[in-house]
């Protein structure tokens, strides 16, 4: 769940980071509930890895632009998580307890996220708006 305090002080990575939350809490929340597709939890965890994919290619780009020093970390740090979204959807492929499942993808990528922020996003904020980022 978003709040200030992830912030890193850049408009347009807050505002993917408040997304990237929504989806996974929407991911959690769908699968709470009692009557839900097992499609419709795909579709969702899906749009979960798509939309991280887009966020983390943002990042990545703006490290490139700007020569980010800590460029080479952080990008591991995201392979981590895009290698950890392959397995969980090969899982959701290989037919798992799908809702059990999109419970645990929904909060490992919501912790991720909240520690990755704290950790490696909040080290490339002063220079994001060194270079006119807002």
């Amino acid at each position: 769940m978003w709040d200030n305090s992830y912030s890193v002080g850049v408009d347009l990575i807050d505002e993917q980071h408040k997304h990237f939350f929504g989806i996974a809490n929407s991911a959690y929340e769908a699968a709470e509930g009692a009557t839900v597709a097992p499609e419709k939890l795909l579709a969702i965890i899906l749009e979960l890895n798509d939309y991280a994919l887009y966020h983390l290619g943002t990042e990545e780009e703006y490290f490139k632009k700007f020569r980010y020093a800590g460029t080479t970390l952080h990008v591991q740090m995201h392979n981590i998580y895009r290698d950890q979204m392959q397995k969980y959807l090969g899982r959701m492929r290989d037919g798992n307890d799908t809702k059990e499942l999109v419970k645990e993808i929904a909060l490992y990528s919501g912790n991720w996220l909240g520690s990755h922020i704290f950790v490696m996003d909040k080290q490339y904020a002063k220079s994001f708006r060194e270079h006119g980022l807002k």
